[in-house]
């Protein structure tokens, strides 16, 4: 596998069929091109995505973290949904001062307060052989209707992109 997100031969290769459990709750499981998953809970679905928390230093504490963050949201963004939940695991190395590390939460804390995310569990710890820039993961949820979940799967040339800040984060 190359560096970076796996492309679709490999998805096709190595994961598409290769899923676990058929469950009847799933209504957007892992599909190419898709950067999030749906399930249905009661009267709801839930959206959540998975990414590495990236903080690149060479922007400055601060402005790492605050794309990591970005980052870490804005695939279930892409769902419609509004990003309402956040666990995030970071895996430091042992040299991390307590300052780098309190930098990074609190731009977490701010940014999550500002969306109305909240960091609701993770995991913190530092280990041997983990180094910057990508030191963890996380997964954001989006709670909302089945009717407002937006899927990239529908999307047909021609389509209309509306796009109402700059791409990406």
């Amino acid at each position: 596998m190359d560096d970076g997100k796996a492309g679709r031969g490999f998805f096709d290769d190595h994961i598409a069929g290769r899923t676990g459990a058929d469950r009847d709750d799933v209504r957007l499981g892992p599909t190419y091109g898709a950067d999030f998953g749906v399930v249905a809970v009661a009267d709801s679905v839930v959206a959540m995505a998975t990414d590495p928390v990236f903080v690149l230093r060479a922007l400055g504490i601060e402005r790492a973290a605050w794309f990591a963050f970005h980052i870490c949201v804005s695939d279930v963004a892409l769902s419609g949904l509004s990003p309402a939940h956040l666990a995030v695991d970071l895996n430091l190395p042992p040299d991390t001062a307590t300052e780098t590390f309190d930098a990074i939460w609190e731009v977490f804390d701010r940014e999550a307060r500002a969306l109305g995310v909240s960091l609701t569990t993770g995991h913190t710890g530092t280990y041997e052989g983990c180094s910057f820039p990508t030191v963890g993961g996380a997964t954001a949820l989006a709670v909302g209707a089945a009717e407002d979940v937006v899927t990239p799967t529908g999307a047909q040339p021609g389509d209309r992109v509306v796009v109402t800040k700059g791409p990406a984060v």
